[in-house]
This record gives structure tokens, sequence and C-alpha cells, in this order.
């Protein structure tokens, strides 16, 4: 969890503290080397003070600082439970201090004018001491690590300030993966929705275009069948032309009809029957003729009627069909 940008920081007054600069070892933990050195300078047990620690970046050195907690009022330390952190007021300055020297000569002169502040830059903590103006007279750095090592309050209280963080910082993330859970079931269920609209706007526009296809089918077939039954066959009128050459004028034709594309179909009489052999003998020799045919030949009170069935080799390229 990172910090705000504005800590809630309660500066103490830095007179009620004991302080001292200590040097580090780079191969032991700095709070505990801090508690050591405390323990050895204090004349009092740790368990009686406030006491904290402002580690050097470089975590070659610390400023070491503790006050015995009679010197603070319960009313004065109430407030201390809400804040993120307790520091006494002239960190910035002390902590800024190149050595030990230089903070003893500090510490001994009035306090500057000035205001006590801390902001977060990254995960670093700025400690300042701004004055009127606002501008920064002295700056403290400490890292984010150093939290708790920098807070004067009890420790017990600091560990359980850090469970409660712990806790706070696993509801968070859970409550960050429940969002994200959420957001993920919302952006699959508007995309099943979109994708089903989309189905079904594709199912449409194929029921659509199924009727059009249809149609489309249909007028082709109707095409098909106009022109098999025009441009395709045998034109009506020349076949019957061509039948007709070679009629004997005493036959008759009393009925014609397509059977066909090549075929003609004639109902015929006369009062010759000899010339109904003649007919049919006079159309085989025709080259355009496939065959010709008479059937149902009868005689009646002199006059023979028949059928004949003539059937044409190839068909002409357009015409038109009917009957008589």
């Amino acid at each position: 969890m990172k910090f705000r940008s504005k800590l809630a920081v309660i500066f103490a007054p830095s007179e009620r503290f004991f302080m001292r600069t200590v040097p580090l070892a780079p191969d032991a933990p700095p709070l505990a080397q801090a508690e050591l050195a405390l323990e050895g300078h204090a004349p009092f047990p740790l368990a009686q003070l406030f006491w904290g620690c402002w580690i050097a970046p470089d975590r070659s050195r610390a400023l070491v600082y503790a006050a015995h907690r009679r010197r603070f009022a319960p009313e004065e330390t109430v407030a201390w439970e809400q804040a993120d952190l307790v520091v006494p007021d002239t960190l910035p300055l002390l902590a800024a201090a190149p050595d030990e020297e230089t903070r003893r000569r500090l510490a001994a002169q009035p306090p500057p004018a000035g205001t006590p502040r801390a902001r977060r830059k990254g995960d670093q903590l700025h400690f300042e001491l701004a004055d009127a103006a606002g501008v920064s007279i002295a700056t403290a750095i400490s890292v984010r690590a150093d939290l708790d090592a920098l807070d004067v309050r009890d420790r017990a209280f600091q560990q359980q300030r850090r469970r409660d963080r712990r806790q706070r910082e696993l509801a968070w993330r859970l409550l960050l993966v429940a969002g994200g859970l959420v957001a993920a079931a919302v952006v699959l269920e508007v995309a099943g929705l979109t994708f089903s609209l989309l189905a079904r706007a594709q199912r449409l526009r194929a029921t659509a275009q199924a009727v059009v296809v249809q149609k489309l089918e249909t007028a082709q077939t109707l095409a098909s069948r106009v022109d098999d039954l025009t441009h395709r066959r045998l034109r009506f009128f020349e076949m019957l032309a061509t039948v007709n050459a070679a009629r004997p004028h005493s036959i008759q034709f009393t009925r014609s009809g397509s059977g066909g594309r090549n075929t003609l179909e004639i109902e015929a009489q006369t009062s010759s029957s000899d010339d109904v052999d003649a007919f049919q003998a006079a159309l085989r020799k025709l080259a355009e003729l496939e065959k010709a045919d008479v059937r149902d030949l009868r005689a009646r009170d002199g006059v023979t009627t028949f059928t004949l069935s003539v059937v044409f080799k190839a068909a002409p390229t357009a015409g038109n069909g009917g009957g008589t």
C-alpha cells in the first residue's frame, strides 16, 4: 500500500526528547542497532519511553530520539492513535545535520521559526521545515520501509497498526480482485449479448437473403423455361410449313399441335386413301425429318381419317409455338 501524498503526521515538541546520532553497521538491522544504542544511553528502561529513530538513506547512521512517557499528558497522546506517524517537530532540521557536532549545535540553539510538514514523493518520505512563505528551510528524507522506526509510539501499538494495515491491504487487494472479476463478468456478459445480437442480425439477414435468393432462382427457372419454350424449340409454323409442302391436294389438315420440342402432331382427312401412303413416303424423304408415322387410320363414308406424327431432326434457334 502506498502512502498518501499528505501524511497525517503529529509533530511532538522536540525539547521533550533526548537525541543522539549513532553510527550503523551495514551487516545488522538498523532498528535493532538503534535500540541497543538507546539502552546504553537512556536512564530509563525502553518500556517507559516514547522513542524512535531516523535512519539515513545510506544506512550509515541513525538519529535516535526518546522521551519518558510521563513528559506527555494523556490528553496529548489521545490524538496520536488516529495519526499515521508521530515524530519530533525539529526532525527535518536535526536529521539533515551532516554530523553529531552540527546536530548538537543546532539542538542547543532556539529552533528556527518554521512549520514542520511531511509529504510523500514516490517511495520516499520528505520531512521539511518551512518558513512563513512556505519555502523549505531543511529537509530530512526517509524511505517507506522505515516508517515504523520513525514513530515514537509504543511498539505493541505499532505492531497492531501493522497488522491492521496488512488487513486493510489484503481487503483492498481482495476488493480490487473482486472488482476485476465483476468487471470481467460484465465485459463477458456484454460480449455475449453483443454476439447474440450479431448472430440474430446475421440470421435475419440470411433469412431475408434466402427469400431474395429464392425469388432469383424462381425467376431464373422461369427464364430458362421461357428460353426452352422459345429459343431452343422448333418453331411450330416452320414445322407445319415443311410438312404442308409435301401434302397432296386431297389431304386436309383438321387439327395440328406440337408434341414436344421437335415433334408435330397432325390430324387429317382425305377422300383418297392412296394419298395417305404417298404423303407418308414423301415426308420420309425430307432431309429435315427424322421420322414420319401414320396411325389411327380409319375409313368411313368415303372419307379416310388419320393421325400423322412427324419428328424433326434439328430445331431452329428462335420462334413461337402454338396450335391451330
